[in-house]
């Protein structure tokens, strides 16, 4: 999505490009790598608007920062399918605070990338469930997830987290920021 702002990277453009359905209320988080000049300790549990930053870090490889609107995330993680599959990968718990602290301790002592970060990223447990299962292979469809389940409800999701990149790249280049208050109001009409 880099070809949508002819910007100099800042911490809004960066956030802008990999998150804009997060700051437009249509996803739950999302994940991207830390670039080279963002300060880690400065973003940690900060605040843009209704979205939260939190630092995920992974032995050896660079930090990831994950995004997230916490009303969206708390109420996806209550669904019960996404619930029992965290449970039966050893999380325990059901508030957003213990969910995202046991999270975080995955990232910091896992040598392995732990893939259920994909149920906070408001991926489809089956989806979740069958890349790990299927290691990666063998999907109906790729996008933001490998699709293994419903790919005509994933290509809906996907064409409209799309539409967020645009409208918001759109809004930006037009002297908008992330930081208006209207951002949902963007995908009217």
């Amino acid at each position: 999505m880099t070809y949508l702002y002819e910007i100099h990277e800042t911490v809004e453009t960066t956030l802008a490009r990999h998150c804009a359905p997060v700051l437009l209320g249509r996803k739950p988080a999302s994940l991207f790598g830390k670039p080279e000049w963002w300060d880690c300790e400065a973003m940690d549990k900060q605040s843009i608007g209704n979205v939260r930053l939190c630092v995920l870090h992974m032995p050896v490889k660079r930090p990831l920062i994950f995004a997230y609107q916490p009303k969206l995330l708390s109420d996806m993680l209550k669904i019960s399918a996404v619930r029992n599959t965290l449970r039966s990968m050893g999380y325990s718990g059901t508030d957003l605070d213990t969910l995202l602290r046991q999270l975080k301790q995955k990232f910091l002592v896992s040598s392995v990338f732990p893939h259920e970060v994909g149920l906070f990223l408001g991926y489809p447990p089956e989806d979740v469930v069958a890349f790990i299962q299927h290691k990666g292979q063998h999907c109906k469809l790729c996008g933001m997830w490998k699709v293994y389940h419903n790919a005509e409800n994933a290509a809906r999701l996907f064409a409209e987290y799309k539409r967020c990149d645009y409208a918001l790249a759109r809004h930006i280049k037009n002297g908008g920021t992330i930081y208006d208050s209207n951002l949902t109001a963007l995908l009217a009409g």
